[in-house]
This record gives structure tokens, sequence and C-alpha cells, in this order.
């Protein structure tokens, strides 16, 4: 039994200087200097103050959270790119129903039109960001979530101008029919 607790107080002194020797302390500092996120929940009218009324109906995309890191450029591309999300959601619900109203697909149209040119933008913002901070062990947490958000946006920057089109195309429809 003495034998094996000696073997085990051994173990655990080489494995203790093997970590030291490999930079583990180093590690365990970055970890304290990581940034922690805080959640952040946006509502449609949080996206766009016009698009307010419809939260709660069917075209009310929900609650979406997003996560700053008390960093000013990450905080604003993280807030922008959860409002272009949600606006883009929204847009879609509208133009898929065949019961919108005019005014419906023209609160999308205004609501969208400013985001689908931005939202390209926005994704080089946030591929400039991942970038920068890519080497800055503090930032680890914050680079992971920000290549997360770059992904989505991507998409969502593909989407806006191909919905945005299709909602001018079903007013300029309902407005013929309007006739």
């Amino acid at each position: 039994m003495k034998k094996t607790l000696v073997l085990s107080c051994v173990l655990v002194l080489v494995l203790a200087g093997s970590a030291m020797a490999f930079g583990v302390g180093d590690i365990a500092k970055a970890a304290k200097n990581v940034a922690s996120a805080k959640s952040n929940d946006l509502m449609l009218g949080g996206a766009s103050a016009d698009l307010k009324k419809y939260e709660g109906t069917p075209y009310d995309p929900g609650k979406k959270t997003y996560k700053t890191f008390g960093d000013a450029t990450w905080d604003t591309l993280a807030a922008s790119s959860s409002k272009t999300a949600m606006v883009v959601e929204f847009s879609d619900k509208v133009l898929a129903d065949a019961n919108a109203k005019k005014e419906d697909v023209d609160a999308a149209i205004k609501a969208l039109e400013p985001l689908s040119t931005e939202a390209p933008k926005l994704v080089k913002s946030l591929i400039d960001f991942v970038t920068g901070v890519a080497s800055d062990t503090s930032k680890a947490v914050m680079l992971a979530e920000a290549k997360s958000v770059k992904d989505n946006l991507t998409t969502i920057a593909e989407k806006a101008p191909k919905v945005l089109a299709a909602l001018k195309d079903k007013a300029t429809a309902m407005a013929g029919a309007a006739m």
C-alpha cells in the first residue's frame, strides 16, 4: 500500500512538472483574461422601430439572443448581425404569407432595403474582426462566437437581396391587383 502511495505521489509530481514545462501556467493566466459573454435579447421592435407592431404576430421571428463581450467593435457587430437576421426572417415570413396585406409587404421592404446592401459590408467587417483577433488568446471565446455569427450572416447576406426582390415583385403585383 505504501508502495502504491509513493508511486502515485511521484506520478503526480512528474505530471505537474511536465505541465509547468509545457506552459500550462501561461494557459491558466490567459484563461483568466478571456472575456466573458453577456447574453442580450433582441425583439423585433429592437431591430426596427417600424416593426414593433408586428411583435406577437405570425410574422414575428421571436426573441433572438446574441452575445457581447465588452469589446466595442464586437458588440456593435453582434447587435447589427442579430438585427439583420431578425429583419430578414421577418421579411421572409411576410413573403411566404399569401394573405399578407400590402402594408405588411411595404413594412418588410422598408426594413429590409437598407439592410440588404449593408449585410455584405457587415460580413466583411466580421471577417476583418476575426482576422484581427485570431492571435489574441484573451479573445478566444469571442473569436469562436464571431466565426459562428459570420457563417450565419454570410447566408443571410446572400438571402436578403433575393427576399427583397421577391417582396418588391409581390408589392407590384398587389398594386396592380388593386386597380
